[in-house]
């Protein structure tokens, strides 16, 4: 109930390393909701921290797509700096993904191809985003995984956090030799610190397809040492290999989003997704947020 610049907080949502999120509501719209991410206090006289907010909120406000999260404003109330965003009620797709395994149960094909798809979509519009001048803005979101997919009760599907997302207006440049993003769905050339395109973020979305297809991911080990060495080294495992019945259609485009060359990947987020799109359509066509919103009333 603490009234917080002109948001009044209701409840904490979730903690990380670098700030808080709160669900909130506008004093000017009572009976709405958003989200409010507050920099956590003692970031609040760094600059690095605050520079990597204020790029964040700069590329996710410009980003107008239902497959993104929207932020509306980036702001300062008593010395914290906060972000307000689009509030999805719903919960992030790495929890769906680790209910239905603790209950022996798969995620539907076609759950996880339109998943794939919504957030192909999204990627697309984040990649394509243009600046004042009308060039590409270059943004990467470099941290596709599950944790950053968000499923609401309703069938929506969002793309969120770009915390560490790569754009030419940033104001925070990556040191060279830095590494941003998890480990396990990145690119051989993320994981190498390589300068990275638009299909770094195809090849993350692979990993992530692959984990709700086969229900794991195809590189794993004891360390990051080893997880690294088969991003780098190891063959994609046909994933025909944990699910004999998939359709031979769906591992071309799993294969062919991990393909180790960036150039024999898919040209872009926007072509995947046509693929994608047309895998639903062929296996169960008209599937949409009803039949997403009706599995995840039976999951969580």
């Amino acid at each position: 109930g603490d009234t917080f610049g002109h948001y009044r907080m209701l409840g904490l949502l979730g903690r990380g390393g670098m700030a808080e999120v709160y669900l909130a509501e506008p004093l000017e719209a009572p009976g709405s909701r958003v989200a409010i991410k507050r920099l956590l206090p003692h970031y609040a006289d760094n600059r690095k921290f605050v520079s990597m907010m204020r790029d964040e909120a700069r590329i996710a406000t410009a980003i107008e797509h239902p497959n993104v999260a929207r932020v509306f404003e980036f702001g300062t109330v008593d010395g914290t700096h906060f972000m307000a965003m689009e509030y999805v009620d719903g919960v992030d797709l790495g929890r769906v993904l680790r209910r239905l395994k603790a209950g022996g149960l798969p995620l539907p094909l076609p759950a996880s191809l339109y998943i794939g798809a919504c957030v192909a979509h999204g990627l697309h519009a984040a990649h394509s985003l243009l600046d004042a001048d009308g060039h590409r803005s270059g943004v990467i979101h470099r941290d596709v995984s599950p944790h950053n997919v968000l499923v609401s009760h309703a069938g929506e599907v969002k793309l969120i956090d770009f915390g560490v997302a790569k754009a030419r207006s940033n104001s925070t440049k990556t040191k060279s030799g830095v590494i941003k993003g998890k480990l396990q769905y990145m690119s051989p050339e993320q994981a190498q610190a390589k300068p990275v395109d638009a299909r770094a973020d195809v090849f993350s979305l692979g990993m992530t397809l692959y984990r709700m297809i086969a229900g794991r991911l195809p590189f794993t080990g004891q360390t990051d040492y080893q997880i690294y060495d088969q991003i780098l080294r190891k063959p994609t495992p046909p994933p025909r290999h944990f699910v004999p019945e998939l359709p031979a259609r769906v591992e071309a485009v799993l294969l062919r989003a991990l393909r180790k060359d960036r150039a024999a990947r898919f040209d872009s987020a926007g072509a995947m997704a046509a693929v994608l799109d047309r895998a639903i359509d062929e296996l169960e066509p008209g599937y949409g947020p009803a039949h997403l919103a009706a599995l995840l009333a039976g999951v969580i």
